[in-house]
Protein backbone atom coordinates (compact mmCIF):
# COMPACT_ATOMS: atom_id res chain seq x y z
CA UNK A 1 0.00 0.00 0.00
CA UNK A 2 1.20 3.49 -0.30
CA UNK A 3 1.09 3.92 3.58
CA UNK A 4 3.58 1.16 3.87
CA UNK A 5 5.84 2.67 0.45
CA UNK A 6 5.73 5.77 2.55
CA UNK A 7 6.85 4.59 5.94
CA UNK A 8 10.15 3.13 3.95
CA UNK A 9 10.83 6.43 2.80
CA UNK A 10 13.38 8.07 4.78
CA UNK A 11 11.58 11.45 5.95
CA UNK A 12 14.64 13.99 5.14
CA UNK A 13 14.98 12.13 1.71
CA UNK A 14 11.83 12.83 1.14
CA UNK A 15 11.83 16.96 2.12
CA UNK A 16 14.99 16.80 0.16
CA UNK A 17 13.08 15.57 -2.97
CA UNK A 18 10.54 17.77 -2.48
CA UNK A 19 12.48 20.71 -2.05
CA UNK A 20 14.28 20.05 -5.28
CA UNK A 21 11.39 19.67 -7.17
CA UNK A 22 10.35 22.98 -5.72
CA UNK A 23 13.28 24.95 -6.48
CA UNK A 24 12.82 23.34 -9.76
CA UNK A 25 9.63 24.93 -10.48
CA UNK A 26 10.04 27.97 -8.57
CA UNK A 27 12.22 28.85 -11.36
CA UNK A 28 10.12 28.25 -14.35
CA UNK A 29 7.29 30.32 -12.92
CA UNK A 30 6.98 33.45 -14.31
CA UNK A 31 4.66 35.14 -12.28
CA UNK A 32 6.51 37.59 -8.66
CA UNK A 33 3.41 37.96 -6.81
CA UNK A 34 4.24 35.95 -3.97
CA UNK A 35 1.02 34.51 -2.83
CA UNK A 36 0.55 33.09 -6.50
CA UNK A 37 3.92 31.62 -6.66
CA UNK A 38 3.28 29.82 -3.03
CA UNK A 39 -0.20 28.64 -4.37
CA UNK A 40 1.00 27.28 -7.87
CA UNK A 41 4.37 25.05 -5.87
CA UNK A 42 1.79 23.96 -3.47
CA UNK A 43 -0.49 22.78 -6.40
CA UNK A 44 2.20 21.41 -8.36
CA UNK A 45 3.79 19.95 -5.58
CA UNK A 46 0.22 17.95 -4.29
CA UNK A 47 -0.44 16.75 -7.95
CA UNK A 48 2.73 15.06 -7.50
CA UNK A 49 1.84 13.60 -4.57
CA UNK A 50 3.47 15.10 -1.60
CA UNK A 51 1.54 15.86 1.37
CA UNK A 52 0.20 19.14 2.01
CA UNK A 53 1.17 19.46 5.80
CA UNK A 54 4.40 18.72 4.37
CA UNK A 55 4.44 21.44 1.40
CA UNK A 56 3.62 23.81 3.49
CA UNK A 57 6.24 23.09 5.89
CA UNK A 58 8.48 23.68 3.18
CA UNK A 59 7.64 26.58 1.85
CA UNK A 60 6.93 28.27 4.91
CA UNK A 61 10.40 27.49 6.37
CA UNK A 62 12.32 30.65 5.53
CA UNK A 63 13.11 29.15 2.12
CA UNK A 64 12.55 32.48 -0.84
CA UNK A 65 10.57 30.07 -3.28
CA UNK A 66 8.43 33.48 -3.35
CA UNK A 67 10.65 35.31 -5.59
Amino acid sequence: SINKALKQIEYDDYLSTLHRLLEKKANVLTTKNAWERKKKLTAYATQKGYEYEVIKDVLGGGEDFAT
